[in-house]
């Protein structure tokens, strides 16, 4: 199993994008992928605009659940991601977070510093190295994907028997 995270570099969404598409490529062209997952944002953290009524009885829009510049860069690179996995006819799967939690952890409102604590005492268990907590979160939502992809085809393989 590859886990490895990468760091976004510096710059607007569509260079950071950009950057993320290169990157992608240059890890496709030596490693061989069948089936790639994204986690995608909760719901919940998507910006939403929310009526608020001041002190002085005046109403204004506020931001809640996320900066919009935020939500756009999850989105942006979540589509760069998307258009090179699909020049490459790699098929994606758009993992929401709760769902994985809740198959591997049993609770999908976990907190994010648990799940990645929990994620990398687990995967050193099963003797899988990684450097940080990000990289055992991104392996837990890797075997949680292959053990959904499995049970899959199982159940394909059911019906046509």
């Amino acid at each position: 199993m590859t886990v490895g995270t990468w760091k976004l570099p510096p710059g607007t969404n569509q260079q950071r994008s950009q950057a993320l598409a290169i990157h992608l490529e240059e890890f496709l062209s030596s490693h061989p992928v069948e089936i790639a997952g994204i986690e995608i944002p909760q719901s919940g953290m998507a910006p939403r605009i929310v009526k608020t009524k001041g002190a002085m009885g005046d109403e204004f829009d506020t931001i809640k659940g996320g900066t919009l510049g935020s939500s756009l860069l999850l989105w942006s690179l979540n589509g760069a991601a998307q258009a090179i996995f699909a020049i490459h006819r790699i098929p994606v799967r758009d993992i929401g977070v709760k769902e994985w939690r809740k198959d591997i952890f049993g609770n999908g409102n976990i907190k994010g510093d648990e799940s990645k604590r929990r994620s990398k005492a687990e995967l050193i268990r099963y003797g899988v190295d990684v450097s940080n907590q990000d990289e055992a979160e991104a392996g837990m939502m890797l075997v949680w994907l292959h053990n959904r992809r499995r049970r899959v085809m199982m159940e394909i393989g059911a019906q046509r028997a």
